[in-house]
């Protein structure tokens, strides 16, 4: 049976950026991470996996905040430095209850591992290596519950002392702020994406312009030196037929 004392909630990127492309060589990379490693992973520990597909809506973004208040256990992939996935972990972290850590061998984790244990996966994906990767990560999950006790490890880590709670059922209005900051996060992120686009644009359309510029001042120039080579072959024609009448006069 379905309870939160045997879910684990997944909080991951969902999407492969265009910067990632060339690192991860697939463009679906963290939905096959989380369908072939984290899920069979999840299961294998005797969690129930809570997938972190989302569609946008209003509705989806509380569920996301509940599901971080509710899990017995949170799967964090940190990889690629995803900001959505970073607020969730503030989120949850907050919350002062258990996380499992995890980040691929292509990223670097902002936490030092001496201090924080997390466990790193191989990013490659590489079949032959699943069942190795999926056992490590089994009990990655199993040592995060038994050595947390119930708390989050950051707690235990920085001496953290106060609390933060999950908005009651009767006072909306507080998870209503940590839904309109995540989605002020996403439209920043958006904002910036656009920017960079429109940036992108500006510098392709003056390269566009130069070279149009150059390849018009390259047919103007050719153009105007057949004009010069066709008023000199029409004074010399001219000059020939002159010639001509003088010698027929002379004649």
């Amino acid at each position: 049976m379905t309870t939160a004392d045997n879910q684990c909630f997944i909080i991951m990127p969902l999407t492969t950026p265009g910067h990632s492309s060339t690192t991860y060589e697939d463009s679906a990379h963290f939905m096959h991470v989380l369908e072939h490693l984290f899920i069979p992973a999840v299961e294998k520990a005797g969690l129930v996996p809570i997938r972190p597909n989302s569609t946008g809506s209003d509705i989806i973004h509380a569920e996301i905040i509940r599901n971080l208040n509710t899990a017995c256990l949170v799967l964090c992939d940190m990889s690629d430095g995803n900001p959505n996935v970073f607020f969730e972990l503030g989120v949850r972290t907050a919350l002062n209850k258990p996380i499992a850590l995890v980040v691929d061998g292509y990223s670097t984790s902002p936490f030092d591992a001496v201090l924080i244990n997390h466990q790193k996966y191989d990013g490659r994906m590489r079949a032959w290596e699943l069942s190795q990767q999926i056992e490590a990560l089994s009990r990655h999950l199993t040592a995060s519950i038994e050595n947390s006790k119930g708390v989050n490890q950051m707690w235990q880590i920085f001496g953290m002392r106060v609390q933060g709670k999950q908005a009651e059922p009767s006072n909306e209005n507080k998870l209503d702020l940590i839904v309109s900051m995540m989605m002020e996060q996403r439209a920043n992120r958006r904002a910036k994406v656009l920017k960079a686009y429109e940036v992108n644009m500006a510098a392709i359309q003056q390269e566009y312009e130069k070279n149009l510029f150059e390849a018009t001042a390259d047919r103007d120039a050719k153009a105007l030196i057949i004009a010069r080579n066709d008023r000199a072959a029409r004074t010399k024609v001219a000059e020939l037929k002159r010639d001509r009448d003088l010698l027929d006069d002379g004649m």
